[in-house]
């Protein structure tokens, strides 16, 4: 079985420890893990990443509630003239987790591929495979949810003739089933 990787951003927990009381850890990347994460994301550029994670134990002990905040300044590609788009990103997010059910642990193969495969979905918490917790892995999570899937430099925007489902706007003759609708109303 070959190890998987570790994570760019990895920030491993431990969860053994945690007692009643909320947890909270200050994380920021490293130079080197700012450029993982970049080439991991496809950005130009990515700084300054830090965050504030909180641990803390609910609903009786039985689940772990995460919650952070995070910030940082990215440089995505224009998704049109592939220029650089700077932007800044800061959003909060929360995860559950609680213990996997026993005899859930990911089979061998499943493992390898990094994959997780659960049957019996009743939770909406994550399942926790063991006593640690990789916080920085979390916030690169959500971390690329928060990208913008569609980044435009400033000017850069949509031809509104493409837009009009109706090909009558303004730019009509650029609509490209502007001239399908033509040859329709001639036969």
């Amino acid at each position: 079985m070959t190890d998987l990787p570790i994570p760019e951003f990895s920030r491993m927990v431990s969860i053994a420890a945690l007692g009643n009381e909320e947890e909270t850890h200050e994380i920021a990347a490293t130079t080197s893990e700012s450029l993982a994460l970049s080439k991991r994301f496809d950005l130009q550029d990515l700084s300054g990443l830090t965050a504030r994670v909180t641990l803390k134990r609910i609903k009786h002990g039985a689940q772990i509630r995460l919650s952070a905040s995070f910030d940082v300044d990215v440089v995505q590609k224009c998704v049109v003239s592939l220029e650089p788009v700077p932007g800044h990103i800061a959003e909060n997010f929360t995860i559950l987790f609680e213990p996997a059910a026993p005899g859930s642990e990911p089979a061998a193969e499943e493992a390898e591929r990094g994959e997780i495969l659960i049957d019996d979905v009743e939770s909406d918490a994550e399942p926790l495979f063991g006593e640690e917790i990789d916080i920085g892995e979390c916030v690169a999570q959500y971390l690329s949810l928060s990208l913008d899937p569609y980044p435009r430099a400033p000017g850069i925007g949509v031809d509104e003739a493409y837009l009009d489902p109706s090909g009558e706007g303004d730019g009509a003759g650029k609509n490209p089933f502007a001239a399908l609708k033509a040859l329709k109303k001639d036969s």
